[in-house]
């Protein structure tokens, strides 16, 4: 370096300028003072420099005086400075500064405030590290050189730490299509410095809140969830990550539909995805059956050896991953049983008794009887059901089903039977003049057919008969009009009939003739008609009914009278015949004379009349109105009612004079009123029209008046100067105002003067023009200025035209204003104006003035094209503007140019250098714009030999040097077409850069920029990929027994959309997209690897991961259970490919409790303190020696019911046998109990505790009774004990007249025989036998109430029947007898027993006898008070022989009679010997032989 420095001062001043051009911080001083000569050679920077200063004289000699000093250069700044941090630490690299350095110091800086610094580095340290920084924040760094008393520092270099990763991801909440994520915020970190980035399978989002939910997911699958805190310079921290199933949806549409004993579950599938189907089947709240492990195809299952007629519910469980979701419960019952067969007990003429038996298995609390029949349907309890107020002789069907839970009825029983019939009833019988009908009530029953006899005066006269079974009427004919008929009506049903009392009615009298006016007045009608025909006169009378009431006569003529004028007035007529039975009647119908209406007014309009009128006295029947013109009738409006007071006419003739009349009519008389008139409105003339106009008078004419005649009518005309009177249709306004409005008021005026409604008009006169019209614009706006028109001025208007249309306009402006604006014009363009003005309805415009807006200024230029020696400047055409209206002006170094184009070429120009251009538009008129200008350079070369190489995150980018002068270099890195980070500014010596926290796994390509002046030049992109990073750690997201399915988090930091994985295991490897993989047709319970990397860009791999899992072990086999009261002892096999390493978990609950597991080795476990009668689920899970599960196998069994303790039992003496057991609740739960006579011959239950009745026994019979407790499970051992049923009234054999013999009779006894058979003990045994007799039977139901009458009482007469006697079967003297013998009772052996005496009986006397029987007997007073007895009825009468004591006197007497009659013959024989000797007679006698 050389230095001349000519001045007369100090030496220690030039000293100083000297240390300040050269950095140097010390001199030495020196005060000479002369003209200096000093000499420097180059050096490097911050070395020592020697510099020797000389005195000079002015003759240019040097003086002795030499001063030399010792100064260093400046030190030269460090370049390529860096900082990389992590969360915490940031290491600041750098290139050696060029020179000597004594050491280097580095400074670090947040928000402008130095934070921490390293200082007294050496010169050969390029990096420095800080630590205990704070996550997420921007900081910044300066480099220090120091070189002697000198330092050096470079321009800060900024960048920030990376954020602190968020805390672990959890799941807050999960339903079947979202997930609710949540997070703790990073540690460390100012939260309004940094958000989160999720990544989920809809792609990633940015947000603030540390909480995401994944939404719209498909039910029970697997999601994986990424979240990362990004900071500053959108920095992300290393990512935290989840993986979480939705939960599984409940399936839908479930239904249960059950027969008798099945159940079929279906169910739609449930939406998503599905890992398994398990159907619970409860029966009150407890579960009784179930059905596991159902494939995610499954949509039904059945259940069968169901019980009949109960309610059951169902649930649908669906599994997904370790969710699941059960429906709510579904019930429905199964159908009940029938019952058996219907039996008809007993009928009767209106009543059937049905029974049948109970339905099969099936507990009779759950359950009714539907009873249908005609009558309808009854739900019942009972197994009986009489059909009662049936109809005799009818079929009757009956149909019962079983109602169960839920009203399920059961398929039904049907039976049909019949019913008796009897005679009709309702018998009617209805007449016309000359018919009858008969009708009748159907007979109930069967009819064979029906006969109808008509009587007159007690004589037959007609007869019908053989009518049909379905006949309920007849007609006869031909009869005589008012005569009293009977009828009877005979039912036949085979051989036999029914007839009926008669019944009696009359024919109806024909009506008189015709009704004939005789005469008429205005108060009074006389009226008459012809007799009836065909009817004898004496028998029949008229009835008159008219307005005033209803007469009775007997001639045929009536007069009414006092009637009011113009009223119609009826009468009607009828005969009145036997029975007063009335005929149709003949009416007529008449009127009197009425009077005429009053006030009538007519009133018109142009075309219509309205005539009004007041009421005529008296009843009207209708009006009507007449219009005349010119005396001839013109309109007319008839049958007006009698309520119309005024009417209306239309489609008159204007200005015409009408007469009308208004006729009154009352039946058939009218009367009519005068005439009364007026005349129509004439009609306005026609809109008035301006004939012509000036500035003093306007001209008026109009069409005239329509639909009149011209002679009939003239004009009003009314004006500012008055009223006129003419003819012409036309008139003219004079001496007016110039510019001012006028109004014109026209009417018609017609007959009587009547005016029509007038027709107005308003109008103006004209107005003169503006004047000095001037139109000055700028680019897109033009002022229009005037001066004020003289005379009145409404408002002014401006139009702007261009090319001689008009394109704007401003109207209705006040006549105070004398300029407006029109603004959106076209640029440089030519325009024209006129101004208008108007004054009412005319107006006055001034011709165009024109002028020109000015043209836009070009758009801003731009540089199309550039190289080393010329620009090519382009800018966009103004804006707005026809391209055929304007040229463009350029002013450049080498003058100005118009041209036509957009574009210019500056050439021959000197490469690298500024250049300036300005452009103009030149538009109409030579108007010109604005001008518009730009500066620019020339172009600098690229470079070449780009190279990229990179890791996972980080690339080096080289180059080598560009040809010729370069300013610096910029280094852009790209992804995906898009700039991601770029290191810019780097000194033209550089030829690398690197970059880090790149993403891995995607591709980058880099473009390296040389920058001379503003300009650059890149260089085409180079490109090359970021190794990917590997997958998350792999985990087992599901296992079957023959497959494994893995899955991994994706890897950090990358886009999945750029990699796939590769997967190796025992079968070889696979490239898939997903992040699971399913190791398929494995061994159950066997171990497997599994490898996963990942493949990016251009096939780059990972670094892998790998996992080690097993396969779940298959379920065991054969699952069964040994049930006893509190313990079951469960048993099961090995699973399919079972190992010796497997154990099971014995896991069991009941609904109430809580799941209870035990491990095991063995193959069976007993499970013990349960509950007896207690439902348990229990289930046996294999597992593997890393504790891999298998399905549970599950079984649903019941400990055995607890048995009954204390059964005792009690059989009552009641009408039904029956046994009555009682006990004490048994331990643990029960469904009910098995009630069981004789060893199954009847089998009962009930869900009730503790008793039970037992029926359908017999009487006195010994049975074994045995009660088991019921359960869902086995029932419990019964308890048994023997039981005898009560007695009751003993039964009577319907033979019972078979088993009674009479022997012995004597005359006053008789001995009875009684055979064993009628001692029948089905209902007891027989303790005592009673004997009741009577003479006369008294027809007692119950022969038993006589049982305390005695012999005594009978012989008194105080009864009728009395107790004979009475046999104790129970005495040894009797029991010590043969069973099988007969049992001899004597009546009238005078013996006695308790009260009762034996007393002997009547000889020859008829007597009957009943048996009473007895199987209790007690007695009160020695009296049978009755218990249990039952007595036949009574035998045929018995008749006991004559007393021998009265036989032997009877025969001595017989023989003293016989010998005295003998000897009385003998004497008459002798007597009649000795006669016949003396006489010999004329008859001989011969001797008897």
């Amino acid at each position: 370096m050389k230095l001349a420095l000519l001045s007369s001062v100090p030496l220690r001043t030039l000293l100083l300028v000297f240390s300040a051009v050269l950095g140097i911080a010390q001199v030495a001083e020196a005060d000479t003072t002369t003209t200096t000569d000093g000499n420097a050679t180059d050096s490097n920077s911050g070395t020592t420099t020697s510099i020797s200063i000389s005195n000079v004289t002015s003759e240019g000699s040097t003086v002795e005086q030499t001063t030399s000093v010792s100064l260093f250069t400046s030190p030269a700044a460090v370049s390529g400075v860096t900082a990389i941090g992590n969360t915490t630490a940031m290491t600041v690299s750098w290139k050696k500064a060029v020179g000597l350095v004594g050491s280097y110091a580095v400074l670090l800086f947040r928000d402008n405030l130095m934070v921490k610094n390293v200082t007294d580095l050496s010169n050969f340290t390029t990096n420095v590290g800080f630590t205990d920084l704070i996550p997420g924040v921007l900081y910044c760094v300066e480099v220090i050189t120091t070189s002697g008393p000198f330092t050096n520092r470079t321009s800060r270099v900024c960048n920030a730490t990376f954020p602190n990763p968020p805390g672990p991801i959890m799941v807050d909440s999960q339903t079947v299509n979202s997930i609710n994520f949540t997070w703790p915020f990073p540690e460390g970190m100012d939260h309004n410095q940094y958000n989160f980035s999720v990544s989920g399978h809809n792609g990633s989002f940015v947000i603030s809140k540390n909480w995401y939910v994944l939404q719209n997911l498909e039910s029970g699958s697997p999601y994986h969830l990424s979240v990362v805190t990004v900071g500053v310079w959108h920095y992300e921290s290393t990512a935290v990550t989840t993986f979480n199933y939705t939960k599984a949806a409940a399936v839908s549409g479930v239904t249960a539909i059950g027969n008798t004993t099945a159940m079929t579950v279906s169910w739609k599938k449930a939406v998503g995805l599905v890992g398994s189907y398990a159907v619970l089947l409860f029966r009150d709240n407890l579960m009784v059956k179930n059905v596991t492990d159902l494939s995610n195809f499954t949509t039904n299952v059945g259940f069968t050896d169901l019980i009949p007629g109960v309610l059951y519910c169902v649930e649908v469980i669906t599994t997904s991953g370790p969710f699941t979701n059960r429906t709510s419960r579904v019930c429905n019952a199964t159908f009940p049983n029938p019952p058996g067969p219907i039996m008809v007990d007993s009928q009767t003429v209106n009543s059937i008794n049905f029974t049948w038996p109970f339905p099969e298995g099936m507990d009779h609390n759950q359950y009714n009887f539907s009873v249908s029949g005609h009558n309808g349907s009854f739900v019942i309890s009972k197994n009986w059901y009489v059909l009662q107020n049936l109809e005799s002789g009818s079929p009757y069907h009956l149909s019962v089903v079983t109602v169960g839970v839920w009203h399920y009825e059961s398929t039904a029983v049907t039976t049909f039977k019949y019913t008796k019939a009897a005679a009709v009833s309702g018998v009617t019988a209805i007449g016309n003049t000359t018919a009858m009908t008969v009708s009748w009530k159907k007979a109930v029953g069967l009819v064979g057919s029906y006969a109808v006899l008509l009587f007159r005066d007690n004589l037959m006269v007609k007869n019908i008969t053989d009518l049909s079974n379905f006949t309920t009427n007849v007609g006869f004919t031909d009869l005589i009009p008012g005569v009293l008929y009977c009828v009877e009506v005979i039912t036949t049903s085979g051989p036999f009939t029914n007839r009926t009392s008669r019944v009696c009615n009359a024919t109806f009298p024909n009506p008189p003739g015709p009704i004939m006016v005789d005469s008429q007045t205005v108060n009074s009608i006389n009226f008459t008609w012809p007799f009836p025909e065909g009817m004898d006169h004496n028998q029949y009378n008229f009835s008159v009914s008219g307005h005033n009431g209803s007469f009775v006569i007997s001639k045929n003529w009536y007069v009414l009278q006092n009637l009011e004028s113009g009223s119609p007035y009826h009468l009607s007529v009828v005969t009145v015949g036997v029975w007063h039975y009335e005929s149709t009647a003949v009416t007529t119908f008449n009127y009197t004379k009425a009077a005429a209406v009053s006030g009538v007014t007519a009133i018109g309009n142009t075309t219509a009349m309205t005539v009004s009128w007041k009421k005529a006295v008296g009843l009207v029947g209708s009006y009507a109105v007449l219009l005349f013109r010119d005396n001839l009738m013109v309109k007319n409006v008839t049958d007006l009612s009698n309520f119309t007071t005024n009417v209306g006419f239309t489609d008159l003739i204007p200005g015409v004079l009408y007469c009308v009349e208004v006729i009154t009519t009352s039946g058939p008389f009218t009367n009519r009123t005068s005439r009364v008139c007026n005349a129509t409105f004439p009609n306005p003339p026609g809109p008035i029209m301006v004939d012509s106009q000036t500035v003093n008078s306007i001209n008026f004419t109009w069409p005239f008046p329509e639909g009149m005649d011209h002679n009939q009518y003239n004009f009003s005309v009314s004006g500012h100067n008055g009223s006129f009177v003419i003819s012409k249709n036309w008139y003219v306004l004079q001496n007016l105002e110039s510019g001012s409005p006028y109004h014109l008021s026209v009417v018609t005026v017609g007959v009587w003067h009547y005016e029509s409604t007038a027709v107005t008009t308003f109008n103006y006169t004209k107005a003169a023009a503006v004047s000095g019209v001037t139109a000055i614009g700028n680019t897109t706006a033009m002022t229009v200025s005037w001066k004020k028109a003289v005379g009145l001025v409404g408002s002014y208007a401006v139009l702007l035209f261009r090319d001689n249309l008009m394109v704007k306009n401003v109207t209705d402006l006040s006549n105070f204003t004398t300029n407006v604006g029109f603004t959106d014009l076209i640029p440089g363009v030519l325009y024209c104006v006129e101004v208008i003005t108007t004054s009412g309805p005319f107006t006055n415009r001034t011709s165009r003035v024109c002028n020109a807006t000015f043209p836009n200024p070009p758009g801003p230029i731009m540089v199309d094209s550039q190289t080393v020696n010329s620009i090519n400047f382009t800018w966009p055409f103004p804006e707005g503007m026809d391209h055929n209206q304007y040229n463009f002006s350029v002013s450049g170094h080498n003058g100005s140019f118009v041209i036509s184009k957009n574009w210019y070429v500056l050439q021959n120009l000197e490469s690298g250098s500024p250049y300036h251009l300005s452009v103009v538009t030149v538009g109409v008129w030579h108007y010109e714009s604005t001008a518009v200008t730009t500066f620019n350079y020339t172009k600098p070369a690229a470079v070449s030999g780009v190279t990229a190489i990179g890791n996972t995150t980080a690339m080096t980018v080289s180059w080598k040097e560009a040809v010729g002068l370069v300013g610096s270099y910029a280094v852009l890195l790209f992804r995906d077409n898009l700039m991601v980070t770029n290191d810019t500014d780097l000194s033209n010596f550089t030829t690398n850069v690197g970059f880090t926290d790149l993403i891995p796994g995607v591709l980058y390509c880099v473009e390296v920029i040389t920058t001379s002046g503003p300009f650059t030049n890149r260089t085409s992109r180079v490109c090359n990929a970021t190794f990917p990073n590997p997958p998350g750690p792999i985990m087992v997201d599901s296992q079957t027994v023959n497959s494994i399915n893995f899955t991994w988090p994706f890897p950090e930091g990358m886009d999945h959309n750029q990699y796939n994985f590769s997967v190796s295991s025992h079968n070889g490897s696979f490239v898939i997209s997903k992040n699971w993989y399913v190791l398929q047709n494995l061994e159950s319970g066997s171990p497997y690897n599994l490898s996963v990397v990942t493949v990016g860009v251009w096939h780059y791999e990972s670094t892998a991961v790998t996992t080690f899992n097993y396969t779940r072990p298959l379920s065991v086999n054969n699952l069964r259970t040994s049930t006893e009261e509190e313990s079951i002892t469960v048993m099961w096999e090995k699973p399919d490919q079972y190992k010796e390493s497997y154990c099971y978990i014995l896991s069991w609950h009941s609904s109430d409790e809580s799941i209870r597991n035990t491990p095991t080795r063995g193959f069976y476990s007993k499970i013990n303190d349960l509950v007896p009668g207690k439902p348990y689920n229990i289930s046996v899970t294999t597992k593997t020696a890393d504790g891999t599960e298998g399905a549970p196998i599950w079984i649903s069994v019941c400990t055995n019911a607890g048995a009954v303790k204390d059964l005792i039992c009690d059989g009552p003496d009641t009408t039904i046998a029956q046994v009555i057991l009682s006990w004490k609740k048994n331990n643990g739960q029960n469904s009910g109990f098995k009630v069981t006579v004789n060893n199954g011959e009847t089998v009962n239950y009930t869900r009730s505790c503790c008793n039970y009745t037992v029926s359908n026994l017999r009487h006195n019979t010994s049975y074994n009774l045995s009660v088991e407790t019921q359960s869902c499970g086995l029932p419990s051992r019964p308890e048994t004990h023997s039981c005898w049923t009560g007695i009751t009234n003993p039964s009577i054999p319907e033979n019972y007249q078979d088993l009674v013999v009479v022997r012995n009779k004597e005359y006053n006894k008789f001995n009875l025989q009684i055979k064993r058979g009628l001692l029948d003990s089905i209902n007891g045994p027989i303790t005592h036998v009673g004997v009741l007799v009577t003479q006369t039977d008294p027809g007692a139901s119950d022969l038993t109430t006589y049982v305390s009458k005695t012999y005594q009482e009978w012989k008194e007469q105080a009864t009728q029947v009395y107790m004979a006697t009475v046999k104790n079967l129970t005495e040894t003297t009797v029991t010590s007898r043969s069973e099988e013998g007969p049992l001899d009772i004597e009546i009238g052996s005078e013996n006695k027993w308790g009260a009762y005496f034996n007393g002997p009986l009547e000889a020859n006397e008829k007597y009957q006898y009943a048996i009473v029987l007895f199987t209790r007997l007690t007695l009160d007073n020695q009296l049978v008070t009755g218990k249990l007895l039952a007595a036949t009825k009574f035998y045929n009468f018995v008749q006991l022989p004559q007393n021998p004591v009265v036989i032997s006197i009877a025969i001595g007497v017989t023989l003293g009679i016989f010998c005295v009659l003998l000897i009385i013959l003998i004497g008459f024989i002798i007597y009649w010997k000795r006669l016949s000797n003396k006489d010999s007679p004329d008859i001989q006698i011969h001797s008897l032989r």
